[in-house]
């Protein structure tokens, strides 16, 4: 072979060479796909009516907003846990990134992103009382606040609305367990247990068998401006992002009022509120952001 022709051998296979590596390293343009965004929350122990329909609201939103966020999952927090731990853990936003909660301590609200939607319109506001079914006749004769101030209200230790009723100066006796406080109703320790409108028929329903003096009470609604909203940890300020837009897609779309009124609107009639003497509280820790559109009375 003549040496001129070799050399445009060795030539052509140096540039397929390196055109070939240059292929390698360029690929073309590439899609990158958009992050998986991953709900972390705590579902130990047992979900009141509220909190488990705060959760599925939130998954409902997040699905709702998957053409525009992309993909998400969620990974559920089933190790016991106490209410203070729960609130430690969802502020660093490790273990768990989103809690469904009424607002409540400085620490909470400014560790926490809120997102401004009320998921139960205010409902959570809304309190019946459970009572011992004897004093119905003693209940219905309170009509304003001064007689409330007459009554002994049953508490938990930490519970949010401790503050409302502490500020019109009603009376409290507190316990730190909600079984203890049926026993001390029972026993006749104090007089009212109010409990979220959103609950009280699931609750009477699971405890009326082990306490059964335990009754609803058929004459006051205490009311005072107090909802549920879903708080995403600073961590996570898409996700935050990602609810609200869930959020307002289905109030749009008029999915948020469907979804509540599947799920509350039995209970409202039956709990015949425009009937009820109306006492209503001041919440004192109210945050400016916190939007209540309280539900109508029927």
């Amino acid at each position: 072979m003549p040496k001129l022709a070799g050399r445009r051998y060795v030539l052509l296979g140096l540039w397929c060479c390196l055109a070939s590596r240059g292929s390698a390293a360029y690929a073309g343009p590439t899609t990158l796909s958009p992050p998986e965004d991953v709900v972390r929350r705590s579902e130990s122990g047992f979900l009141g009516v509220d909190l488990r329909y705060g959760y599925d609201l939130v998954d409902a939103a997040m699905e709702r907003s998957v053409s525009h966020y992309g993909p998400y999952r969620t990974e559920p927090a089933t190790s016991e846990m106490s209410i203070a731990r729960v609130n430690r853990e969802v502020i660093k936003g490790d273990l768990i990134n989103t809690i469904v909660r009424a607002p409540g301590s400085n620490e909470m609200n400014e560790g926490l992103i809120p997102v401004d939607i009320p998921l139960d319109k205010g409902l959570n506001g809304y309190r019946v009382a459970f009572i011992r079914s004897g004093d119905q006749s003693r209940i219905a004769r309170i009509e304003d606040i001064t007689g409330l101030r007459q009554m002994r209200i049953g508490i938990g230790q930490q519970w949010l609305d401790v503050p409302i009723y502490e500020h019109s100066n009603i009376p409290l006796i507190a316990a730190r367990e909600f079984d203890s406080l049926l026993g001390m109703l029972q026993l006749g320790r104090f007089d009212l247990l109010p409990r979220p409108a959103t609950a009280v028929y699931s609750e009477y329903n699971v405890y009326k068998a082990r306490y059964p003096s335990l009754a609803i009470d058929q004459h006051l609604l205490i009311r005072y401006p107090l909802g549920m909203y879903a708080f995403v940890s600073k961590s996570t300020p898409r996700l935050a992002e990602r609810i609200r837009y869930g959020l307002e897609e289905m109030q749009k779309d008029g999915n948020f009022d469907r979804y509540f009124n599947e799920h509350f609107s039995e209970v409202i009639a039956k709990l015949k509120f425009r009937q009820r003497a109306l006492i209503e509280l001041e919440n004192p820790l109210l945050p400016a952001w916190a939007k209540i559109a309280m539900p109508e009375l029927r």
